[in-house]
């Protein structure tokens, strides 16, 4: 009876602890295409566990990109540089300035992989969470460009699928002209 009863537990918290295990959830990669689940996600050198709402963008392409995307309401600041309207209201920040960057409280910074490392390390050692986005050098470049932004706004699943198909209709545009 006793040693029934000992079986009994030991299967009881096994059972308890694959339960616990198979409730994490890991971070899924967008670098192979959409996942199942939206978040946590790994996306150009960052992990989120949710859809960042205090976005700098320190990019003027990666603004674009953004607002091709339809989540500018996401964004809290730009670059000096950028020059599109619809962000004409939000705060200008200096990339080569980490704590102006820190003080408008991103949850998330965009840059593009042009930016030096330095300024890239001063803004992680901020605190600041930095996804570096690499520029596309053709078309399948462009549309995981497009994937890999918008899986951060919206997660690998919802994010990703609405990304390739706003890249797909872009490049269809242009195949039309």
């Amino acid at each position: 009876m006793k040693k029934t009863t000992r079986w009994a537990a030991l299967l009881l918290v096994c059972i308890l602890l694959l339960g616990t295990l198979a409730g994490c959830k890991q971070p899924v990669s967008v670098e192979s295409g959409a996942a199942e689940q939206d978040y946590p996600v790994s996306v150009c050198g960052v992990e989120l566990s949710g859809a960042p709402e205090k976005v700098a963008v320190l990019s003027e392409s990666l603004a674009d990109v953004v607002l091709a995307l339809g989540y500018e309401s996401q964004v809290i600041a730009v670059t000096e540089d950028c020059t599109q309207t619809a962000y004409a209201t939000l705060d200008r920040v200096n990339v080569n300035d980490p704590t102006g960057v820190e003080g408008v409280s991103p949850d998330l910074v965009l840059v593009d992989s042009t930016l030096d490392e330095s300024a890239k390390t001063a803004l992680q050692d901020a605190g600041l969470k930095v996804a570096s986005v690499s520029a596309p050098t053709d078309r399948s470049g462009f549309q995981q460009m497009y994937a890999e932004v918008a899986s951060m706004f919206a997660g690998a699943s919802t994010g990703y699928n609405n990304g390739m198909a706003v890249a797909d209709n872009i490049c269809q545009t242009l195949d039309d002209i």
